[in-house]
């Protein structure tokens, strides 16, 4: 998924933060940049990655209340180069996070 996204991240951008919601089955994911109001033209490939990763996320071998996923990541030189940061994971205020 971090791959996909840092490929199809715009060239002016240096950083950029994956959000993906979930809200029952319902996923979202979004792509932006703090730097500006532009986001990231979220394609199919990108959408099904963001929903795999969920629906692993959501197993029975892993924490599964989560609501929100946040991966910041920074951009290489070269295309599709990229250094993942540590990524969040927010849960409901009725279910704390591990």
């Amino acid at each position: 998924m971090m791959q996909e996204v840092a490929r199809s991240t715009p060239p002016s951008w240096k950083e950029g933060v994956i959000t993906i919601r979930r809200i029952g089955q319902n996923i979202t994911c979004e792509v932006r940049n703090k730097n500006t109001s532009e986001k990231l033209e979220i394609s199919k490939k990108i959408f099904l990655l963001c929903c795999e990763l969920a629906n692993f996320k959501t197993s029975p071998d892993w924490e599964s209340d989560w609501s929100e996923a946040i991966f910041p990541y920074i951009l290489g030189k070269e295309p599709g180069d990229f250094t993942s940061l540590d990524g969040v994971y927010k849960y409901s205020e009725n279910k704390p996070g591990k």
